[in-house]
């Protein structure tokens, strides 16, 4: 949760983009828990003493360098949502480091199921 919006109940479009940081922080990690080890009254002093959540040793730099700039203090600092699209789109479109690795399940009722996961290409 962004920083106003634990301090004054603030939600706006900049503590989505904080929240949606978080989110692409989880999917960089395959879903671990965010702030896992901070306890929920200690997280605003831990965002106000300029604590993040860490790198993912996975993560490419660019991919975190995103992430991270959604969790600016300052909510005017972070990327609209606007401004994270391209960001975004650029980042797939450049993406020549991965390849992706398509894993099909079929379910009990015949439907398939294909989920996408890019490792780093060479793995």
């Amino acid at each position: 949760m962004a920083i106003e919006s634990l301090q004054e109940a603030k939600y706006t479009s900049k503590s989505d983009v904080w929240s949606f940081g978080v989110l692409m922080w989880e999917i960089e990690t395959a879903g671990m828990v965010p702030y896992g080890g901070v306890e929920s009254l200690e997280l605003l002093g831990y965002l106000l003493r300029g604590s993040r959540l860490a790198k993912p040793s996975e993560t490419a730099p660019e991919i975190y360098k995103i992430t991270a700039s959604c969790w600016e203090t300052d909510p005017d600092s972070r990327p609209s949502f606007n401004e994270l699209v391209p960001i975004l789109e650029r980042q797939v479109e450049e993406g020549s480091d991965y390849v992706p690795v398509v894993i099909d399940a079929e379910h009990e009722d015949g439907e398939e199921d294909h989920s996408y996961v890019n490792y780093p290409a060479g793995v």
